[in-house]
């Protein structure tokens, strides 16, 4: 695989060319999920996602038909309901730590998301090591958490994190797209599309070199999402329309 520079604007991991080459499966291990159906369990290593009950007793998560009144986008969404609980909300990690950022294996990550109430909700999307209560005691994750309106890319090792403001203000019911790209050697970039076109914007890097970006390498992790309420006066959801992580599945 051909080293390239990361272009911010494509959407699609185009720096693996092997998935654009028609080679994958031979060259990269990929992990989409578009929900179509609820892949969800309480029971670990089985099923898609682990589930697990954050704080209260929240309703849970459904999948919903795209193209049913309550959305406009076609395919499986993932709703995440949580009660009118402050605290209260669900957690779900892919069964199985199979990805990390390590020289020689470039990794891409997508997501694509939107917030019912974005100042009543907490929330992490992105690749952490297995842990059912992220937003509290995570130590080891890369991604993108939201917090008092502000969405942050972070990146998270031993416990000590480096955040940075993303610079969108996202509204209410407002679909955008978050990514970060490893390019297999020392340099992690972070990008959003704030309007939901697949034109994405680089708003900041890591570097593995720089311990104070406290880039978790070397670590398995696997794609997590946690959402809970920030308050008590309703009931909050968070929809998630995909998923998808990809990387080099082996060093030549």
């Amino acid at each position: 695989m051909a080293n390239s520079k990361f272009q911010p604007n494509c959407g699609i991991p185009i720096d693996f060319e092997g998935f654009l080459g028609a080679r994958w499966p031979k060259d990269v291990f990929y992990f989409s999920d578009d929900f179509i159906g609820n892949n969800s369990t309480a029971s670990a290593e089985l099923g898609t996602w682990l589930s697990t009950l954050v704080a209260q007793a929240a309703t849970g998560v459904s999948v919903v038909d795209g193209t049913s009144g309550s959305q406009d986008e076609t395919g499986g969404i993932l709703a995440i309901t949580t009660e009118a609980t402050a605290g209260d909300g669900e957690n779900l990690q892919v069964n199985g730590a199979a990805f990390q950022i390590k020289a020689g294996y470039p990794l891409y990550f997508e997501t694509r998301i939107n917030l019912k109430d974005v100042s009543n909700s907490k929330a992490f999307i992105g690749l952490c090591i297995p842990d059912t209560a992220i937003l509290a005691s995570a130590v080891d994750d890369i991604g993108f958490r939201i917090a008092s309106d502000i969405w942050y890319f972070l990146t998270e090792h031993a416990s000590t994190e480096k955040t940075t403001d993303i610079g969108i203000t996202e509204a209410d019911d407002d679909w955008i797209r978050l990514a970060f790209f490893y390019d297999g050697a020392d340099t992690v970039i972070a990008s959003v599309d704030a309007n939901d076109k697949g034109e994405f914007t680089e708003i900041c890097s890591r570097k593995l070199s720089v311990a104070t970006d406290y880039v978790p390498d070397l670590i398995m992790m696997t794609p997590s999402i946690e959402f809970t309420s920030d308050a008590t006066a309703s009931a909050e959801i968070m929809w998630v329309d995909y998923v998808f992580c990809i990387q080099q599945r082996y060093h030549e």
